[in-house]
C-alpha cells in the first residue's frame, strides 16, 4: 500500500528494524539521528557504504567523507568564478591530507557555517568572533532555514565500488540500487561512476513524502530543461527529527574520464553565487581529478603524512 504522508505524518519519523514508521500508531519508537547511505551497484550485489549523515543535536548535520578502504584523501577550498570557461587551479600546499582516519566529516551548521572536521587533524576551520568571517577550511553558505536551491547541497562522485566498505545490514541503512539510478548520457553497460546527490530541504518544512513499505520518496522538479519542461527526480528521503529537516537522495550514473581504478570526489557547500565569485569545500582521493597548480605531486604530501 502506498500513501502520501501529510504534515502530521512526517513531523517525526522513526525506524524499527528494517521498516520505517511514523509516530502515529507505532508500538515501539526509536528516533533516528544517524543514517548510513549505501549503493547497491547491481541487482544481487552487496551494498557498499558511501557516507553517514548524522544530526548535530539541533545545530545542523554532518556528512562523512566517502567510506573508501584507503581512509585517506585531501581536503581543500576550491575557487569558483561564475562564467569562467576553465577550471581554477589549486595550489597543493593549501590542501590538507588525511590518512588512516574515518572520522573526517563536513559539518553544516544551522546558521550556514560549513566546515571540515577531523579528530586527528585538530581545528581545520574557525569563525572570527569579532568580524564573523570564516577561516581555514570553512565558509558561510546558506542557513538551513533557506538552504541552497540551485542544485544539490552536497554531492559525491564515487567509482571502483569494490574498494568501498561493505554496508552493515544492522545499521540504519538507506540503500540505493539499480532501480533508483538516473543515467546521464550513458547506459548501464558503459557507465563507470556513481554520483550521490544530497538535497537539503528548508528547516521546519514538510515536503509531500510518499511511503511504500520501508521506502520514503519525494518527487520534485529540480532541473529546468527547455522551458516549459522540467526534469522531475524521485528522491529517497531521510528525516532528522532533532534538526527538523528532510534530506533527499538520488544517484546519477555517468561516464567519467578517470585516472585511477577507484576513488571519490566530494563537492560540499559553497559561498559563491551566479554573480559573485567565491569558494566551495571539496575533498578527493586520489588526487588525479583536480587541476593542481604546482609541478610537485600532492601524492608526495600524502606519503609524508603516512610516514609520520
Amino acid at each position: 500500500m502506498t500513501c502520501v504522508a501529510c504534515v502530521a505524518c512526517v513531523t517525526t519519523l522513526f525506524a524499527d528494524g528494517d521498516s520505517v514508521y511514523t509516530a502515529r500508531g507505532t508500538p515501539k519508537l526509536k528516533t533516528i539521528s544517524e543514517w548510513t547511505i549505501a549503493i547497491r551497484p547491481t541487482n544481487g550485489a552487496r551494498p557498499r557504504k558511501i557516507t553517514r549523515i548524522t544530526g548535530l543535536g539541533g545545530d545542523g548535520f554532518s556528512v562523512a567523507m566517502p567510506c573508501h578502504r584507503a581512509r585517506a584523501g585531501y581536503l581543500f577550498s576550491h575557487p569558483v568564478i561564475p562564467g569562467a570557461g576553465r577550471a581554477r587551479f589549486v595550489a597543493w600546499q593549501s590542501s590538507v591530507p588525511f590518512v588512516r582516519d574515518n572520522s573526517v566529516t563536513l559539518k553544516y551548521h544551522a546558521d550556514g557555517f560549513a566546515e571540515f572536521s577531523a579528530a586527528k587533524l585538530g581545528n581545520l576551520a574557525s569563525r572570527d568572533l569579532v568580524s564573523g568571517e570564516a577561516k581555514g577550511l570553512g565558509l558561510f553558505s546558506a542557513p538551513l532555514v533557506r538552504p541552497p536551491v540551485m542544485g544539490a547541497t552536497l554531492a559525491m562522485l564515487v567509482y571502483g565500488l569494490d574498494q568501498f566498505e561493505l554496508a552493515d545490514e544492522q545499521q540504519q541503512l538507506v540503500v540505493l540500487g539499480p532501480t533508483d539510478f538516473y543515467y546521464r548520457n550513458c547506459l548501464p553497460q558503459n557507465a563507470n561512476s556513481w554520483t550521490l546527490a544530497i538535497y537539503v530541504f528548508p528547516r521546519n518544512s514538510a515536503p509531500p513524502i510518499r511511503i511504500e513499505g520501508n521506502r520514503l520518496t519525494l518527487a520534485i522538479a529540480l532541473e529546468p530543461l527547455n522551458p516549459p519542461m522540467s526534469s522531475v527526480l524521485e528522491l529517497r528521503t531521510v528525516f532528522l527529527a532533532e534538526e527538523r529537516i528532510t534530506i533527499g537522495l538520488c544517484v546519477h550514473r555517468s561516464i567519467q574520464k578517470l585516472q585511477s581504478a577507484s576513488g571519490w570526489v566530494f563537492n560540499g557547500p559553497g559561498e559563491y553565487t551566479t554573480e559573485r565569485r567565491g569558494h566551495v569545500l571539496m575533498g578527493i582521493y586520489p588526487q588525479t581529478e583536480i587541476p593542481w597548480g604546482e609541478a610537485d605531486s600532492p601524492q608526495q604530501k600524502l606519503s609524508t603524512a603516512k610516514a609520520k
